[in-house]
């Protein structure tokens, strides 16, 4: 089978410098990526970037402009996220997903992040 630039070994989640402790979120994570619409999905001409883009366990790397701070006490479970930007960065999108212990801290969580982003009148959780 020609599985063409997709990966065929097995991650080694330590040597990506992963704890043990975080392999299960690692790829519940890995799994919330295969239904990520992702930015050259809605733009074709966001092909550039995405060195950020990828699972993480940290809240830090699922938002940007330090809003993962806001996420901390909702206890973030796990993540994935990708960035795109135009050639000339003259657009760029990104896209983050994030699984939470509760519904309601999945809703609080974002809910918070968005106000930070000027976003107030979001209906998002309602």
């Amino acid at each position: 089978m020609d599985t063409g630039e997709y990966r065929v070994e097995p991650r080694d989640l330590l040597g990506e410098n992963f704890t043990a402790a975080e392999a299960g979120p690692v790829i519940e994570g890995q799994r919330m990526a295969e239904f990520v619409v992702h930015p050259h999905d809605i733009d074709p001409a966001l092909t550039t970037g995405g060195a950020s883009t990828g699972v993480s366990v940290s809240t830090d790397k699922i938002l940007v402009d330090g809003a993962g701070d806001l996420l901390e006490p909702f206890g973030m479970i796990t993540g994935f996220m990708t960035y795109r930007t135009t050639e000339d960065e003259s657009r760029s999108l990104h896209v983050s997903v994030a699984r939470f212990p509760t519904p309601e801290d999945a809703t609080r969580g974002p809910g918070r992040a968005r106000i930070r982003a000027g976003r107030q009148d979001d209906t998002a959780g309602k």
